[in-house]
């Protein structure tokens, strides 16, 4: 993997495309499509940029691919959030149905690594969405459903 596939994906992990990219890291954009498609290598100044701008990306991994991607101080970050209970202070007996399938597999670490200290983009509320239900899986293989008081039945 070279550097312009790591650059790839810290887009993707970010989820920026090139123009929001070369705008968060100040690098021009033309600079940045050189980069990417492989017509010129990226210079100090273009990775000293991408760091500035991205600071929990290692940098032996991007400019050597060696190591890992995040920082230490990144993962620990991540595997804080992790930790933490959803619902610290909401306890209640377990009084679920006994699952009928199998929770589903959790997901790659890589792909549920939410993006950091990025300003949150919300999408603008559709009067015409609903919840249809909400499922509650348990550690003991056991779940819950909660329908909307309008579906109970």
């Amino acid at each position: 993997m070279e550097i312009r596939d790591r650059i790839k994906v810290i887009l993707e992990r970010e989820q920026l495309s090139q123009v929001e990219f070369s705008e968060r890291s100040a690098i021009k954009p033309a600079t940045l499509n050189h980069v990417l498609t492989g017509r010129n290598n990226a210079s100090r100044e273009v990775i000293e940029k991408i760091l500035e701008s991205f600071p929990w990306y290692n940098e032996d991994w991007l400019v050597l691919g060696q190591g890992a991607m995040l920082t230490d101080a990144a993962k620990e970050k991540i595997q804080s959030e992790h930790s933490r209970s959803l619902f610290p202070d909401f306890q209640t007996p377990v009084s679920s149905v006994a699952a009928s399938r199998t929770p589903p597999a959790p997901t790659s670490i890589a792909s549920s690594l939410p993006p950091m200290d990025r300003s949150v983009r919300e999408m603008p509320l559709q009067s015409t969405r609903k919840i249809a239900k909400i499922i509650v899986y348990y550690t003991d293989n056991t779940f819950e459903t909660f329908l909307p008081s309008d579906q109970a039945t």
